[in-house]
């Protein structure tokens, strides 16, 4: 199965879930949506105007529209250039962000409104998954898998990206533009991704690369 066919499988198993969840209000979504109230109402209790600057900083960092056209047009160029296989893995890591535009209309999961939460980035689109937790997961993940290939991944790099990543999942709750469920999903999501290309793609193009290059 193509990697389209199995986003589209599972897309359609996680809106068959919300829509049973849906009709049942006693259900596990009840539940969820108690505890998504509960750990943003947390996050949100610590509210200072230095707190908000972080967060808004951190958000903007990790802004899909801007980040990840960048790091692709720059892997890209990197690409043509130097034609490293490295470049290609992050470059197919990156893409993996595609799936959020497919899953956030099949799922049509709002997100916080002004009742809920203090809406700091107030957004239109669909909620689930976060482009941002997803977005900082494949992008840190892939610096980090990559450095650990190459043995350069030192405690300090590995600590700093890991708190980027968190950081940026946990801004967009904060700012009351996503739900803690809708953020989990995108660091799943990214981790998966990450794991298929790495696991399944990666040793594929390991073989098959000196041959697209046109080396005997």
């Amino acid at each position: 199965m193509c990697t389209k066919g199995i986003i589209s499988y599972f897309g359609d198993k996680i809106k068959l879930f919300y829509k049973k969840n849906k009709m049942d209000n006693s259900g596990i979504l009840i539940r969820m949506s108690s505890l998504d109230l509960d750990i943003l109402h947390s996050i949100q209790s610590h509210m200072t105007p230095g707190v908000t600057w972080v967060m808004r900083l951190v958000t903007n960092i990790f802004l899909p529209e801007i980040i990840l056209p960048i790091v692709a047009v720059i892997l890209t160029v990197l690409i043509f250039k130097h034609k490293r296989l490295q470049e290609v893995l992050l470059l197919l890591m990156v893409l993996g962000n595609a799936m959020t535009l497919i899953l956030k209309p099949i799922v049509h999961r709002m997100r916080p409104t002004s009742i809920q939460a203090v809406i700091l980035d107030q957004q239109h689109s669909y909620s689930f998954p976060s482009g941002h937790a997803m977005a900082a997961m494949t992008v840190g993940g892939a610096i980090i898998l990559l450095a650990h290939h190459k043995r350069r991944a030192s405690p300090w790099l590995v600590t700093l990206v890991v708190v980027l990543i968190l950081l940026a999942g946990v801004s967009r709750v904060y700012l009351g533009a996503h739900w803690p469920s809708d953020v989990l999903a995108g660091y799943v999501l990214g981790w998966l991704w990450l794991v298929f290309v790495w696991k399944g793609i990666r040793p594929w193009l390991e073989r098959k690369w000196p041959a697209m290059l046109g080396d005997k």
